[in-house]
């Protein structure tokens, strides 16, 4: 039987009816990560955000997706990512690669994947999400989904402002991986340029 602080202690990584199921290692391990959660959320200060699915900070190399989880992760602990469009892979990135998919350009560095060029066909989408895989053991997949209220038609308004930020999502999380802070500072205004384009697509 675990007490009520402990269960405090490991609710953000182990859910209360996954807890019958789970050993004393695997509880202690969750308490230790929970832990070390709460310094890094201690120590995080956001320089750097998009809407309301990714917050960055800079100077200590930190992130979370606020949207998904309260879990803080460092800029190494990303091993790849990827944009899914209804079950379809739109653009990736990860260790030892390039953005797939995609491109960076300009100073600012912002991402363009095959996801940004005009559509030709018209289609009703059900999924639009980011995933994105840590190394960390104890939240080792991380959603990013800028499809929450249903389904949207590939050519409204609402979808393409939706695009748009996707798109700036993969440009921070390019640029973390790439450790380039400054670049990531630099990069506010034309990502939020970014958006403004696809919205005219």
């Amino acid at each position: 039987m675990i007490c009520n602080n402990c269960l405090k202690k490991v609710e953000l990584f182990i859910g209360v009816f996954e807890l019958k199921n789970k050993t004393y290692e695997d509880i202690l391990q969750a308490i230790q990560a929970n832990e070390r959660n709460s310094e890094l959320e201690n120590k995080f200060k956001t320089t750097n955000k998009v809407d309301k699915y990714l917050e960055i900070d800079e100077n200590n190399k930190l992130w979370y997706a606020p949207c998904f989880t309260n879990v803080f992760f460092t800029f190494e602990e990303i091993v790849s990512f990827e944009l899914l469009e209804n079950g379809n892979t739109i653009s990736k990135g990860g260790i030892g690669g390039a953005l797939a998919g995609g491109a960076l350009f300009g100073d600012a560095g912002a991402v363009v994947g095959a996801a940004v060029g005009k559509r030709k066909i018209k289609q009703e989408i059900t999924q639009y999400l980011i995933k994105i895989i840590t190394r960390n053991r104890n939240c080792p997949e991380v959603y990013i989904n800028f499809l929450t209220t249903g389904k949207l038609m590939s050519d409204s308004i609402v979808f393409k402002s939706r695009a748009g930020i996707a798109q700036q999502v993969l440009t921070m999380l390019t640029l973390m991986m790439d450790g380039q802070n400054k670049t990531i500072s630099e990069n506010r205004f034309s990502a939020a340029d970014e958006i403004m384009k696809y919205k005219k697509l």
